[in-house]
């Protein structure tokens, strides 16, 4: 509060915003969003992922 906004340097909101956009979330069990997509693209859940579409594609 109070900050007068064009003296914060670009700098400052990059690493602010890096920050928050790399702290772990309740939601997420804890974890980062980062660590959450790492896990999603797994080798085999991708895999899995891609049969899934395969066969949910096929019946379309």
């Amino acid at each position: 509060k109070g900050k007068l906004y064009d003296k914060i340097k670009k700098s400052d909101i990059s690493e602010m915003e890096n920050k928050l956009n790399n702290r772990p979330r309740k939601r997420l069990n804890y974890l980062t969003p980062y660590e959450v997509f790492v896990k999603k693209m797994n080798p085999k859940n991708f895999q899995a992922q891609i049969i899934f579409l395969r066969i949910f594609l096929c019946r379309a």
